[in-house]
């Protein structure tokens, strides 16, 4: 984790270099140009950096169009360095294949044309992402379970992922989410992590649209990465505030037939905090007549848990948020977005989440809350 940081920062100032000379390309041998333009990616660049201490100092809505601007950024120079890479490896193959194939030169793309090709490219699927992060829908799914006496009524399950309440992302993005909330129903209400990426004072303005949902069998929730970057203390006091229990390491009964666990995030172990990770500390020894329903914010599956656990619900991956990200994401993932059936009967559901990180964009990777309706069979 020591070296995250700087490989990123040093990838990140690679692709601003590489984006930049490309832009340049546009308008060459023009001073003021390139320094107007070094000037805008310099800003738009450090603003991600800057925008946590905007956040502390509250400096309202500056805060607010720094922080978009600079995570917007963060995907344009993404898109953009990809459609890049890809023109110059078209051009080096034709380049390559002209030697043999004189004829094959025609198809090279000149400098300007292709970042021109590139930004037009690039606008298209920005604006299509925006769209599509804010049309977050609801995704029912129907699980059938034995642990439910036959003749039953079914039991509805919501769960939400990976809101990222933010300085761009909130009572908007929060008041779309509650009312498909709302519609479904739900008898029991599930939140596994990554829910606030602000400080309590800011936060605790959001949490009444939470804490008006009504769920007759509970509202749990467990801690994200993110819980322990805003501070825990700051996630905990805003699931306490949206009047979800949250469950650290334990379990407790949902009506006559669930039983919900929950862990924390590993990642506060690994920033000194006293996560409890472990799933022997939430997970019965064995399963019993309930229906387990552990909270887990990342889709990792221990081999120790299989068989003690009906259905696991998870997040954190996004999807990959924005394709081609997304590909990276898949890769380090063993389990994509959806319903995954497991050994021991064993079931794990990985929520693409309703809110972004960094950019308010996705791209392939459409917000969801879902709900899980569970019917006896």
């Amino acid at each position: 984790m020591r070296l995250f940081l700087p490989l990123f920062l040093t990838i990140y100032a690679v692709m601003n270099a590489y984006v930049l000379r490309k832009l340049y390309l546009l308008w060459p041998g023009h001073k003021g140009y390139l320094w107007g333009l070094i000037l805008l990616v310099l800003v738009l660049g450090g603003a991600p950096f800057l925008v946590r201490s905007i956040g502390q100092a509250q400096w309202g809505s500056f805060g607010r169009i720094l922080s978009a601007a600079g995570s917007i950024w963060m995907a344009l120079l993404f898109w953009l360095f990809c459609m890049g890479v890809a023109l110059d490896v078209w051009n080096l193959g034709i380049q390559l294949l002209a030697g043999p194939v004189p004829a094959a030169g025609r198809w090279a793309l000149a400098a300007r044309t292709a970042t021109l090709a590139s930004m037009v490219v690039v606008a298209i699927v920005a604006l299509y992402s925006l769209h599509e992060a804010s049309s977050v829908r609801l995704k029912e799914l129907h699980l059938k379970t034995p642990r439910l006496p036959a003749g039953s009524p079914s039991i509805r399950i919501v769960q939400i992922a990976d809101l990222h309440l933010s300085l761009t992302l909130g009572e908007r993005m929060l008041s779309k989410v509650a009312t498909l909330i709302e519609q479904a129903h739900p008898d029991l209400i599930a939140l596994t992590g990554d829910a606030v990426d602000i400080p309590f004072e800011r936060s605790r303005l959001l949490a009444p649209q939470l804490a008006r949902l009504k769920a007759p069998l509970g509202k749990f929730a467990v801690t994200g990465n993110h819980e322990y970057y805003v501070g825990l203390k700051n996630g905990l006091e805003f699931f306490d505030a949206a009047g979800f229990l949250t469950l650290r390491g334990e379990s407790s009964p949902a009506g006559d037939h669930l039983l919900v666990a929950g862990v924390d995030d590993p990642r506060g172990s690994e920033l000194g905090g006293a996560a409890v990770v472990t799933d022997d500390h939430a997970l019965p020894a064995q399963k019993g007549e309930r229906f387990v329903i552990f909270l887990k914010h990342r889709p990792l599956v221990g081999e120790g848990a299989l068989g003690r656990f009906d259905l696991q619900l998870s997040g954190h991956t996004h999807g990959g948020q924005i394709f081609p990200f997304s590909i990276v994401v898949w890769l380090m993932n063993r389990y994509g977005p959806g319903m995954h059936e497991l050994a021991d009967g064993s079931h794990l559901y990985v929520s693409r989440g309703a809110g972004t990180w960094g950019p308010p964009m996705r791209f392939l990777a459409p917000p969801e809350v879902t709900l899980i309706v569970l019917e006896p069979g």
